[in-house]
């Protein structure tokens, strides 16, 4: 799993009595509560097929980890590993010339040599606007 995504898990239940739905993790430096867009707490009515849902943010949980997240509903339960990948690495980012204006001088950016298990490898090229805070995308 691409940590820089968002992560969404969901679970299909349907119990004979009602029953208070939640999610757990087995790692005890990640906090669900802070990285939950959705949290999975409610309550699931009896006899009624539900969905339940954890959707976490993009950047929630670390690279090349292993997490079990288990659902919980009175007496039932179930687990699911999620394995996350580990960023590309040792490769070079190449920029021609070394210095120019912006909007004057045209640079080249060249990446080369790096690695992954997961391929096809994407690049996306681009630049922070400091005054704004955005990260802008010249080139995917």
């Amino acid at each position: 799993f691409n940590t820089q995504q968002k992560l969404l898990l969901e679970a299909a239940v349907l119990s004979t009595a009602g029953c208070v739905s939640n999610w757990t993790v087995d790692s005890p430096t990640f906090s669900l509560t802070d990285s939950a867009i959705v949290s999975g707490n409610e309550f699931v009515s009896a006899k009624k097929l539900s969905v339940v849902q954890l959707y976490l943010i993009s950047g929630a949980l670390s690279a090349q980890r292993q997490f079990t997240f288990t659902f919980h509903c009175g007496n039932l339960h179930g687990s699911l590993l999620v394995t996350t990948n580990s960023p590309p690495h040792a490769g070079n980012l190449l920029i021609s010339p070394r210095s120019g204006s912006e909007a004057k001088t045209v640079f080249n950016f060249s990446a080369i040599l790096w690695t992954d298990l997961d391929l096809p490898l994407r690049y996306r090229f681009g630049y922070i606007d400091y005054a704004s805070g955005l990260n802008l995308v010249i080139r995917q």
